[in-house]
């Protein structure tokens, strides 16, 4: 039947929603004596097919195969998309992560890999990454970034290392500090710190610290390019200081190429091939070099008082002090040979 003119009869079969009604089949074609045989079928509702079940249908449901009874059923789907551990992948590869790609469809590539067995993800280093996160850096070493972090502004990268391992951690603050730390029994701790404390048109003071524990006891390391004398710096390990220039709240003073060290426990034992050098009172309120030799000999370098106890005088016959006599058992001529062999005298 035509779907949309009554009564008449068509060669063209209609198509949803229009109402297929099979009539009859043409067995003979003539202008006026065509023969049609009649054979009446009114078509076929999806409800009436043997193996499909449809109980009170309402929008939005699909057909789903129920094995248990053999028929197909109208159910309702449900609304939370993919299931996990339920849903199937009817393609792809496992372990690689699933993406929604620039044509808004699910998609997967072998750049981005999830190692479920070892928790590690890989990003461009395929399908057996070595690390938890294991980047590969493609393109220009020089230029194309593996890793970075980027500030809360999205103005400038707070960290990032290029393909060339190169890093650079930058701060928005105008006197930034950094700091690598470590956990003390519950405590933070830190192990290096740098400080960028000023800045103006001349440059920058800065210091590094190693071995920070809330008071100074490792290695700090200052530089100074702020003030009229450019490239002051100071470096100080425990009591140990060098500098070329140095301000200081214990000595009140502005001190320049200044090498201090102070007081520590005298050395007792000696090294093959090497001298020491600390630092000791000679008398209390008086700290001087002290040096001691592979021998084990101490050198004090000080200068001495007039209130020195005078040394042991041994005349020689004559009771003349010449050459012969000595002091504390060294002559002169002795005293001056040995003044010679250290440089004090050409």
């Amino acid at each position: 039947m035509h779907p949309t003119i009554a009564g008449y009869i068509t060669n063209v079969k209609p198509s949803a929603p229009n109402h297929l009604v099979y009539v009859g089949k043409v067995v003979r074609t003539h202008p006026t004596i065509g023969t049609i045989v009649y054979r009446i079928q009114n078509g076929y509702e999806i409800d009436e097919l043997h193996d499909v079940a449809i109980t009170s249908p309402t929008n939005g449901q699909i057909l789903q195969y129920d094995s248990a009874t053999s028929l197909w059923k109208n159910v309702t789907p449900s609304s939370g998309g993919l299931t996990v551990g339920t849903t199937a992948i009817t393609s792809g590869t496992a372990g690689r992560v699933l993406f929604e790609d620039a044509t808004n469809k699910l998609n997967e590539s072998a750049n981005f890999y999830w190692d479920n067995t070892n928790s590690r993800l890989s990003i461009g280093q395929g399908s057996s990454p070595g690390a938890r996160l294991d980047i590969a850096s493609p393109g220009a070493l020089s230029t194309d970034l593996a890793f970075r972090v980027r500030n809360s502004a999205n103005t400038q990268n707070s960290f990032q290392i290029d393909g060339l391992g190169q890093g650079r951690i930058k701060s928005t603050s105008y006197v930034p500090k950094f700091s690598i730390g470590y956990d003390w029994f519950g405590s933070d701790r830190d192990a290096f710190i740098f400080t960028q404390s000023v800045q103006n048109s001349r440059g920058q003071a800065w210091t590094f610290n190693a071995g920070y524990n809330g008071s100074f006891e490792g290695l700090e390391i200052s530089n100074d390019l702020t003030g009229n004398d450019k490239g002051q710096f100071t470096i100080q390990l425990n009591n140990f200081c060098f500098g070329t220039r140095m301000l200081n709240s214990d000595t009140g003073t502005a001190e320049r190429r200044v090498l201090r060290i102070a007081n520590g426990v005298a050395p007792t034992t000696s090294k093959v091939d090497e001298f020491k050098f600390y630092s000791a009172d000679i008398v209390t309120g008086n700290a001087a070099p002290h040096f001691r030799t592979e021998a084990g000999d101490i050198i004090k370098l000080y200068k001495e008082t007039t209130a020195v106890s005078a040394s042991t005088f041994v005349a020689n016959a004559s009771l003349i002090a010449n050459d012969t006599a000595t002091f504390d058992g060294y002559t002169i001529g002795q005293v001056v040979k040995a003044l010679r062999n250290i440089g004090i005298l050409a």
